[in-house]
């Protein structure tokens, strides 16, 4: 589930599987092997919530996110996401000017955790939803430079809590402040929370760095005596730089259907960026074990990740982002 500005999923990156005859069509239907199982526009209180509806992306971000998460790269193969194989269930939490109130995340949470083991009717592999990719959260106030954002105990952080309860691998972007800030509901337990990371354009690995704009922690502390919990990023991932799907984000005309995104890409940067292409590798990591929980995942991305300095413990390392490269 990417859970966003909607999706255009009839981008031939993103409505169908084997990028053969898949000219863009508006109906997510129309393919023999299409990506798309269901959504929910949680941003309108006339959404129906049997998971019918197919938000649209006005914004451009949300399809940009699920392109790096899912998306086949369309024919050419050249700009796949990390989890080309996975299905869509696209959750509209944004608005089209990329903003959100907490009423919208909440309701969109909680329509995912609903919606968990259901048989979306596609086929016997479409069901339920094993993944949450969440590029969005709460943003700073210039009026308030020392937040250090949420101890976890959010509400937002509290029903992805939950959602992992169920078996939900939430993926969380850290923010894009460029401070000791951990936003709900990156701030979750539960949630594997991804700063980003600048390959500075080049395939050497050993000049990657934090990105400038990149939030750290360790979180505020919630009381509960366990330093792990604070440690926030888990991983990070690339960010900087990320091509992927294009949106059509163009107002429609009076009488005419709604423009159709088709194979156009564009760079762009953040901890948005960068947590999708993890939420693409947790799907990879589903596939080959479907048996793994939430925590083991978590486990697994962060001792295989490639670390980078010395780890400080929570509450005296102000940079422990810079500890987990992934």
């Amino acid at each position: 589930a990417v859970l966003d500005t909607g999706v255009d999923n009839e981008h031939t990156s993103l409505n169908d599987f084997d990028d053969v005859n898949d000219a863009p069509d508006l109906d997510a239907t129309s393919y023999d092997d299409q990506k798309w199982l269901g959504g929910y526009d949680a941003t309108s209180a006339t959404s129906n919530p049997d998971g019918s509806q197919d938000p649209d992306d006005g914004n451009g971000h949300g399809t940009h996110v699920a392109g790096s998460a899912v998306g086949t790269g369309g024919s050419s193969r050249t700009e796949m996401g990390t989890g080309p194989g996975a299905y869509l269930v696209d959750i509209k939490v944004l608005s089209d000017g990329g903003g959100t109130n907490s009423q919208a995340s909440l309701n969109g949470l909680q329509w995912m955790i609903n919606n968990v083991n259901k048989d979306w009717g596609n086929n016997n592999s479409g069901q339920g939803i094993q993944v949450g990719s969440m590029s969005f959260g709460s943003i700073s106030s210039p009026l308030n430079p020392g937040d250090e954002g949420d101890n976890g105990t959010g509400s937002e952080a509290r029903l992805v809590n939950n959602a992992t309860e169920v078996g939900i691998v939430c993926v969380v972007a850290m923010g894009n402040d460029g401070t000791k800030r951990v936003p709900s509901p990156a701030s979750a337990d539960g949630a594997i929370s991804v700063g980003a990371v600048n390959d500075i354009e080049t395939i050497d690995r050993s000049d990657d760095i934090i990105a400038d704009y990149s939030n750290w922690g360790p979180r505020i502390s919630d009381g509960d005596d366990d330093d792990w919990d604070e440690l926030k990023p888990d991983i990070t991932s690339f960010g900087t730089g990320i091509n992927s799907a294009s949106a059509a984000t163009a107002p429609s005309l009076p009488g005419l259907p709604r423009p159709m995104a088709d194979s156009d890409y564009e760079s762009k940067d953040g901890t948005s960026m960068a947590t999708p292409i993890a939420s693409g590798v947790v799907a990879t990591l589903l596939q080959a074990d479907p048996n793994l929980e939430p925590q083991e995942i978590k486990d697994i991305l962060r001792n295989s990740s490639e670390q980078r300095g010395v780890p400080g413990e929570a509450g005296v390392s102000d940079r422990w982002n810079e500890t987990w490269g992934f």
